[in-house]
């Protein structure tokens, strides 16, 4: 019986090609820090694998089947030519040819090695990149031409650099939000939002959500462009935006004069039950499902915008607000339609906007899933309506929900805008 019959541990030397690239993938591409200093050039190229050859012949000796194994394996490597071989004398045994490293020149190598999955992703990666980087810096270059705002004169390196930073981020961007990040970025300017909350913020075709959801990679692209005057303080302190309110239901008049009849206060704070008793200076009353969105909302002529309460809408009730134009405007789901039943309910002459099919269709690539948490069905819908939460529980658009924070400022506007010219509840 030989030695290397009787010797049944595995060896300490001679790495196989599976080992390795599961020691590959685990320190370098699952190992995100050092993925990203690799392709900021930080952790050079090549990366250089030892693959642990045998020192003496009596590690040969004790080993032989292994030993073959390993040659054979390496020598059978799909890319043969990034392995380094020398050859070696050993006591008792003719001169070998042994494989010593695997070296990587790069990160497409490093892909190629890693399989199908690892390249696919880097795919990606490049095409996402590539893409922000040239579209990012095209509406820059033309931006900071038309405006006082100079942008660095590093920022190409310093574009590149953030997108890295923020590679998991850009990875998880879908093809719509990219384009939503390519159209916000150039708009962006220190003080915009002088006066305003950040959710009012005067941009075109982006959704304010999308900047709040975002913040962080926003952030870190615009220091690329402005070094040192965005991080430190917040993309918020840097816009010159207001600061987001805290508390009970939030009461914001929309214009001059009932800004002035509210003692010229542009927002407060009421508890429901003095909001019950207590009449609002305005002859139209907006009801905002969401605070976000009532801090969008533009200037609107006699209006006063309450908002806050979610589920929470009984003082809808109240007395004082059935004499007044009243429309309400919530999240398109389930949940939704379901708080406008019960709003409509307390307030049957209500108007619902922008809770319909015609938002739906404009907007449907902003549209997300819903939990199914609402087991019947609302009874103070209209016909129109009810049609809608049966259609969304059914799935026909693909998702469930459309938050009404993702609808841009523009929409919202010309939506308010037609309701002031023709305030006419419908009809259940």
């Amino acid at each position: 019986m030989t030695k290397e019959m009787i010797t049944t541990e595995t060896p300490n030397w001679g790495l196989m090609p599976a080992a390795v690239i599961t020691q590959l993938k685990k320190r370098e591409w699952d190992n995100l820090p050092r993925l990203k200093a690799r392709l900021k050039n930080e952790r050079a190229f090549p990366i250089v694998i030892s693959l642990k050859p045998p020192k003496t012949g009596n590690e040969l000796l004790n080993h032989t089947l292994h030993f073959h194994e390993f040659v054979q394996a390496w020598r059978n490597f799909a890319f043969a030519d990034m392995v380094q071989w020398q050859h070696n004398s050993f006591r008792h045994f003719s001169e070998q040819t042994l494989p010593i490293t695997l070296t990587i020149p790069n990160i497409q190598a490093l892909s190629e090695i890693l399989g199908a999955s690892a390249r696919q992703q880097l795919k990606d990666w490049q095409k996402k990149l590539s893409y922000l980087h040239t579209e990012i810096a095209k509406g820059m270059t033309m931006s900071s031409a038309n405006s006082t705002n100079k942008i660095a004169d590093s920022w190409h390196e310093n574009l590149f650099f953030a997108l890295i930073d923020m590679l998991e981020v850009v990875d998880n961007l879908s093809a719509d939000d990219l384009k939503l990040l390519v159209a916000l970025i150039p708009q962006l300017k220190k003080g915009m939002g002088a006066g305003l909350y950040l959710r009012a913020l005067p941009v075109c075709y982006v959704d304010t959500k999308f900047i709040e959801t975002y913040h962080k990679l926003i952030e870190t692209l615009l220091e690329a462009f402005y070094p040192g005057q965005i991080k430190e303080q917040g993309l918020a302190y840097w816009l010159g935006c207001l600061d987001k309110p805290k508390g009970w239901l939030m009461v914001r008049p929309l214009c001059p004069d009932t800004r002035y009849a509210l003692s010229g206060l542009p927002i407060l704070r009421l508890p429901i039950h003095v909001l019950h008793s207590q009449a609002l200076p305005a002859k139209h009353i907006l009801v905002v499902e969401n605070e976000q969105s009532c801090l969008a909302l533009p200037e609107t002529e006699n209006t006063i915008a309450v908002a806050g309460g979610g589920k929470n809408i009984n003082w809808m009730n109240a007395g004082w607000l059935q004499k007044k134009t009243v429309a309400y405007w919530g999240d398109i789901d389930s949940e939704g339609l379901m708080i406008l039943s019960r709003a409509r309910e307390y307030c049957p002459k209500l108007t619902a906007i922008m809770m319909d099919d015609q938002t739906i269709k404009q907007f449907i690539n902003r549209m997300v899933d819903e939990p199914d948490s609402i087991n019947h069905e609302p009874t103070h819908l209209t016909h129109d309506e009810l049609t809608l939460f049966t259609e969304l529980r059914r799935g026909i658009y693909g998702f469930k929900r459309l938050e009404q924070e993702r609808l841009p400022s523009e929409y919202i506007k010309q939506t308010l805008e037609k309701w002031l010219d023709k305030p006419t509840p419908y009809s259940l």
